[in-house]
């Protein structure tokens, strides 16, 4: 990585550049804000800060899901779908019904709350200040119905072969086209007969998004399969448990050791993953890269996780893309936070009660883990990553994570990109209608840059190293990189 420039300004006025204070050499974690009492103890809160806990205004206050006709008509849509829901759960609850009971009683209650705003917002605002995360868990499990996972593979998969295998215990699909399997089955049933290892083949491990509590595979598809298409790489779609059944540590073991057995070739799919690169969405983001950072950061882990990966030697694999990444899991709420406190999608009291669930309800939070939160990594953690590339929304209240952690790793040498699609809120590359949009088209068709870019690469030598930075003017290897390597995108 080239050597990154020096603002001797920037630095005299951080405390750098002196004996006292930030070291010009430092990745700037002391300035991103430390969870601590104020953030649960109303007594040591101030009146303001007790407010914003407190009073999170509708989503109606969320002007910016106004501005644009596609993203209106969505967050209609959702708030009606989650009023309709939220009201089928709690009759179907009162009347002592099956939880599955509350799907068909919710579909006439669509087009009553369609009719009804004043009713949807009270509906969904009561829904937000005390939420219940196994009422979230049946509002999002449509969108991972095998059912519904089949329709899309059938009706948007042609030309695809969909495979269901596991790794290390954990369910998993293989994604790539037909012609490419036909000739990676070839490939490796001559390995075989000859006796040589299996072939190397490019591959993307994607760890999906939900909050923590769920997956949107349905939704998913739609981006993975542009990029099996336009990559010819192998997509790897890894499952993981969900939280509040299984907190913290054990999705982001569930990964960490999936990830391993694939990276080391310790399984019986038929290949070897290299090129390997690593893409995190969301709350997929938190569990990708902390995976990666675990064994560099036993020291900080609680005991499941030194028990399932002490004696591992950190491997890397040969890139890493976030997107719309949760990296900071603590109760301090971030300026983005506090100015998209009625998101849509992640409104406040959702936040933190996704965040609760993870972290089973504890305060193991308070004590700025690493692995709990990435990007409070110390500097010589960071400093292993790979190229690393962050794709994430202006409008995401999630994008001081990103923010941060782009400093922090380009300040270590991390080559790579944080791209800012400044009119996006989070997640926006799991919504298909939103791919007509032009930041949409310009954020899937820069990661598919990427993938392509790893994908293109050398195999690398040996377990867990690094690829050889691809040839082009394009590759994200090659562009020198500030402290603040970042784009804003907006019709591009």
């Amino acid at each position: 990585s080239p050597a990154l420039p020096h603002d001797a300004a920037a630095e005299a006025a951080l405390g750098g550049g002196g004996g006292a204070g930030l070291r010009p050499a430092a990745s700037y974690l002391s300035l991103i804000a430390p969870p601590g009492v104020h953030d649960v103890d109303v007594c040591e809160q101030n009146p303001t800060r007790v407010m914003f806990d407190a009073c999170t205004p509708w989503s109606g206050a969320s002007y910016w899901w106004h501005l644009n006709p596609v993203l209106d008509v969505t967050k209609r849509a959702v708030d009606i779908y989650y009023a309709s829901l939220f009201a089928a759960l709690r009759f179907a609850a009162l009347a002592e019904l099956p939880t599955a009971a509350a799907y068909p009683i919710a579909l006439p209650l669509l087009g009553w709350f369609a009719l009804r705003p004043a009713a949807t917002a009270a509906e969904v605002w009561s829904g937000w200040m005390a939420p219940n995360m196994l009422q979230l868990q049946a509002i999002f499990a449509p969108l991972r119905w095998p059912l519904v996972v089949r329709v899309v593979r059938g009706v948007f998969g042609g030309g695809l072969r969909h495979e269901e295998r596991t790794l290390h215990g954990r369910r998993i699909v293989l994604m790539q086209t037909e012609e490419a399997a036909a000739e990676w089955d070839a490939r490796a049933a001559e390995a075989a007969a000859g006796g040589a290892p299996p072939p190397e083949r490019p591959t993307v491990l994607f760890v999906p998004g939900g909050a923590f509590i769920a997956d949107f595979e349905a939704a998913d598809l739609f981006f993975l399969h542009r990029w099996v298409r336009q990559t010819d790489a192998l997509v790897v779609y890894l499952t993981y448990d969900f939280a509040p059944q299984v907190p913290y540590p054990g999705p982001m073991l569930n990964v960490a050791l999936a990830y391993r057995a694939l990276r080391e070739h310790k399984h019986d799919l038929g290949f070897r993953a290299s090129p390997l690169a690593v893409v995190g969405l969301s709350a997929g983001g938190n569990l990708a890269m902390a995976a990666l950072l675990a064994p560099l950061l036993l020291h900080h882990a609680p005991p499941p996780v030194v028990e399932a990966l002490g004696g591992c030697d950190p491997v890397m694999p040969d890139a890493i893309l976030l997107l719309c990444p949760v990296l900071n899991i603590c109760r301090s709420p971030s300026p983005s936070r506090v100015v998209f406190a009625s998101d849509v999608l992640l409104p406040q009291p959702l936040l933190k009660a996704f965040a609760t669930a993870y972290d089973n309800d504890s305060d193991h939070w308070m004590v700025r883990d690493p692995i709990f939160s990435p990007v409070f990594a110390p500097d010589e953690a960071l400093r292993q990553l790979p190229p690393t590339t962050i794709l994430c929304g202006g409008l995401d209240p999630l994008l001081d994570d990103s923010v941060d952690f782009n400093t922090r790793i380009r300040r270590m040498g991390v080559p790579g990109e944080l791209h800012i699609y400044r009119s996006l809120p989070h997640t926006f590359v799991s919504f298909p209608h939103w791919h007509i949009l032009p930041e949409v088209e310009s954020a899937l068709a820069k990661s598919v840059q990427f993938l392509r870019a790893v994908c293109s690469a050398a195999p690398a030598a040996g377990v867990g190293g690094s690829a050889t930075p691809p040839g082009g003017s394009d590759d994200p290897w090659k562009k020198p990189r500030s402290v603040g390597s970042q784009s804003f995108d907006s019709d591009d």
